[in-house]
């Protein structure tokens, strides 16, 4: 019989690799010998996280928690499970204990940062984003990457940031990615070139909302296009119609860690484009073995990955001009126009609403920014209340994120001498209907230093004027290339 030594090592292995269900026994094994030992518990807890059974995860991570109630990991565990079950409040203080008990713990200042933007709670706003930008340069941070672009316009600290983050993330997942990158013969005759995308979003997801009709515009004389999902369908007509695009589509979602880039390899593909890079979706980690010989990062992700196995970015000259191409490890592809490709056929409602239809006044001048919550900034906000302020019986008119959220909006806006009535939260609908809704706004307002990207497309495609201002980052510029492409 192993020892428990023996029997933890084993366990802690089979987790790293992927093997979940194998690596869940040998902690049952181990908790029948031994049921208090915190360290067998907290693994027990990540490996339920990993298999997306968030309730046990949750019980093992409080357990574990409880039994060495100053071990941050714990914590962290634990909120981890409280924001997958949707408990957000409560994740935030557990997150805010992990961060008393460790002062650099950089997983959980992101994720601390961005769950109080979520919420527009801004009494630390200042602190989150100097706190990420601080830990941007730190190799042993990796703070994320993604988070860092909604808090700071700053091109080197995302580049520093990207690539510790991805240090990390490859020291993490090392057991699980083959050590030696994979050869890739040249091929002397090519009939087509096989081209493979890439995402955890092909459903009812921006991402898709945006890419569908580029890819059944590929030339199939000259490439075979392959779909590569590692997320789960929604049975929507989005990821319907994105599978019927492909020339072949790949469900990988149930692909084993310690067999993800083996089985990408396999398709033998000759270009592979990531299209999430650092967002909740990504595998990038899994690319560094190069299952494919050329490696490119689009669309999902506004930024540098910082990683030295993808090779290219997808860019435009506005959303990356000459001055910061610096700040980029990929090299980059310039397209002519504006990088983000649209969906000519996307659906809209047939029947125009109505602004009462909507909450909204027949009269006066409605302003509005229906995007995520997470993207409002407190300056930016300031901006916003002073034009209400200086147009007589105008409203704000804002996507709904949660009670907790227009509460606190509601708040912000009376402090800066503004009845919180003068906002107006619109519900999450349908993508048909969201898009009919967006005509009764007269003017939209941009966000910075992450602009609305996809939504900035939908209102121009359904005739509404936006403004924005462009920073120094992509993602602080990506509405003004789609502005300046339209000739504004």
């Amino acid at each position: 019989m192993k020892n428990l030594d023996e029997l933890l090592h084993e366990a802690r292995r089979l987790q790293q690799s992927g093997r979940l269900e194998e690596a869940g026994d040998a902690c049952r094994e181990l908790l029948r010998r031994k049921p208090n030992d915190a360290n067998v518990v907290g693994l027990l807890a990540r490996i339920r996280a990993g298999q997306q059974r968030w309730p046990e995860a949750l019980a093992q991570a409080e357990k574990a928690a409880r039994i060495e109630p100053g071990n941050a990991s714990f914590h962290f565990q634990h909120a981890l499970a409280l924001i997958a079950l949707d408990r957000r409040t409560e994740a935030r203080e557990a997150l805010r204990r992990v961060c008393k008990l460790d002062l650099k713990f950089p997983r959980a200042r992101s994720l601390l940062a961005q769950l109080s933007m979520e919420a527009c709670d801004w009494r630390d706003f200042d602190r989150h984003e100097a706190d990420l930008v601080a830990l941007a340069p730190d190799r042993e941070a990796g703070a994320d990457p993604f988070i860092l672009l909604q808090l700071s316009d700053d091109p080197a600290a995302h580049l520093a940031c990207a690539r510790n983050f991805i240090a990390g993330a490859l020291s993490r997942f090392g057991s699980a990615i083959p050590a030696v990158p994979f050869e890739h013969s040249p091929v002397e005759s090519i009939t087509k070139i096989r081209v493979g995308y890439l995402s955890g979003d092909f459903r009812n997801h921006p991402t898709t909302h945006l890419i569908a009709e580029l890819i059944e515009l590929h030339d199939r004389s000259q490439f075979e296009v392959v779909g590569l999902s590692t997320g789960p369908s929604d049975g929507t007509p989005y990821r319907e119609r994105i599978e019927k695009a492909f020339d072949r589509f790949v469900d990988a979602v149930d692909w084993q860690l310690n067999e993800f880039a083996q089985r990408l390899a396999a398709l033998k593909l000759d270009i592979l484009v990531d299209l999430s890079g650092y967002t909740k979706t990504s595998l990038q980690p899994f690319l560094s073995s190069r299952p494919a010989p050329v490696q490119a990062n689009y669309l999902g992700y506004p930024g540098t990955t910082g990683a030295d196995f993808i090779d290219y970015c997808i860019v435009d000259s506005f959303v990356v001009p000459p001055a910061e191409v610096g700040h980029y490890s990929e090299s980059l592809v310039y397209l002519p126009g504006c990088y983000q490709v649209s969906d000519r056929k996307r659906p809209v409602a047939l029947n125009a609403p109505a602004r009462a239809d909507h909450g909204l006044p027949a009269s006066g001048f409605v302003f509005c920014c229906l995007v995520n919550a997470a993207r409002i900034s407190p300056n930016v906000f300031d901006i916003w209340m002073r034009l209400l302020g200086a147009v007589s019986g105008s409203v704000l008119w804002l996507l709904e994120q949660s009670p907790e959220t227009s509460q606190n909006l509601r708040r912000e806006a009376a402090a800066r001498r503004i009845d919180g009535d003068r906002l107006i939260f619109a519900p999450k609908l349908p993508l048909a209907e969201h898009l009919a809704r967006l005509p009764l706004a007269d003017l939209a307002l941009d966000t910075f230093p992450y602009n609305g990207h996809t939504n900035t497309n939908d209102l121009l495609w359904m005739g509404v004027p936006i403004v924005t201002t462009a920073g120094r980052s992509f993602a602080a510029r990506a509405a003004g290339s789609i502005l300046t492409a339209h000739g504004f």
